[in-house]
């Protein structure tokens, strides 16, 4: 329920900046590189959240982050609201809003590991994401709506409404946690160090982590980063078309979660990786080839099913290859590929730009192919590595 909270958020945050940046600019490349820019924290903060994340009481995280989401929402929203907003305004909010997730995603997935069996995590982990999924089809749908109705000032306070929920219900998790290490610049250090460390003899975990970057570096920046431009220039719609396409990947979130949360005891979880991957491949086909939005949608579902595959099953596979005290910190160097959402939309906003939406996302499929092909052919373990 305090994922749904966040994600809520997060999600209506998608609606309206897409919506007012590219009302703003006509731009393709601005357009994508706000709605990424709140990922670039994560490519350098989130391991070291991970870090304060194993010395730092998890759940007060998940109270206060959310606390700070919605401060900066209302302070946006008053400024929207008054027709104060230039650009620069609203990538220097996405920003800071990005620096919460890089505290509040390790200290989710790591409480996640402390309360659940190690045979379960699987199926936590997918349920955790199922509360994404259902945000992910309701908050773009309301935040559509209530943009065309109300406005946009109307959406961002309704977001940080939805982030009320989020530490309400944080506060209400029981759990009792282990007493904490001191925290120290010295004992960041270090722990930062051995985190390193592990990485470095562990290959199934470094695998694991080159894979993470295939949903944020190019299946996100690829398909959902440039819909505003697919639903203006690609097929003339307005802004309850743009919440619909992101929420049929909500839709296909919710299939593959559901799917993945009743498969029970997988042994072979490596295997639905790459399948993962593939379908991903094929779902940016989908929409680059989509002369409508009925195609466009079957895209959105694919895609829904395929990161919410790779996502879960990579989260859980790194929980389940560290001890428990490097539990943040694995979750923290997961997240850290989160980074790369920017850099994938810059480019995806380049070829955009100059070549169309549809040849980006060709791009795109082609360039999924070849990293995973390469990264599971070099770290073939990760097929065969069994659950334990």
């Amino acid at each position: 329920m305090a994922s749904m909270g966040t994600s809520g958020g997060y999600f209506f945050q998608q609606v309206f900046i897409g919506w007012v940046v590219y009302e703003i600019t006509e731009s393709a490349f601005i357009t994508a590189m706000a709605l990424a820019l709140d990922t670039l924290p994560n490519l350098m903060g989130a391991p070291l959240g991970g870090v304060l994340v194993d010395r730092l009481n998890k759940q007060k995280i998940l109270i206060f982050g959310p606390i700070y989401q919605l401060l900066l929402n209302i302070g946006f929203g008053i400024g929207v609201y008054l027709d104060k907003i230039e650009v620069w305004h609203i990538l220097t909010f996405v920003v800071l809003m990005g620096c919460s997730w890089i505290l509040i995603e390790p200290a989710r997935t790591a409480i996640t590991a402390d309360i659940l069996a190690p045979e379960r995590l699987i199926n936590g982990l997918a349920l955790i994401q199922l509360a994404f999924s259902i945000t992910r089809l309701a908050g773009p749908v309301m935040g559509g709506i209530v943009i065309e109705i109300f406005g946009t000032s109307a959406a961002i306070f309704t977001a940080a409404g939805v982030q009320l929920v989020a530490v309400f219900m944080a506060s209400r998790i029981k759990i009792k946690l282990k007493p904490q290490e001191s925290l120290t610049f010295k004992s960041a250090l270090t722990g930062f160090a051995d985190s390193v460390g592990m990485v470095i003899k562990n290959p199934i975990v470094q695998g694991l982590i080159l894979l993470s970057f295939l949903g944020p570096m190019i299946l996100i920046p690829f398909t959902s980063g440039l819909f505003p431009v697919y639903i203006k220039k690609v097929f003339d719609l307005g802004a309850t078309e743009l919440g619909l396409l992101l929420a049929l990947i909500g839709v296909g979130s919710i299939i593959g979660t559901i799917g993945l949360a009743s498969l029970g005891d997988l042994k072979r979880p490596g295997v639905l990786i790459a399948l993962s991957i593939l379908f991903g491949v094929i779902s940016l086909v989908i929409l680059a080839q989509s002369t409508g939005i009925v195609m466009a949608s079957a895209g959105c579902l694919l895609i829904g099913v395929s990161f919410t595959g790779f996502q879960t099953l990579i989260g859980a596979m790194l929980q389940q290859s560290v001890t428990s005290e490097f539990r943040g910190r694995v979750a923290g160097l997961f997240m850290a590929s989160w980074g790369t959402v920017t850099f994938g939309s810059l480019a995806a906003g380049a070829f955009a730009e100059f070549m169309g939406a549809p040849f980006a996302t060709m791009i795109g499929a082609g360039a999924m192919l070849v990293y995973g092909i390469l990264v599971i052919g070099f770290y073939r373990n990760i097929l065969k590595a069994n659950k334990n």
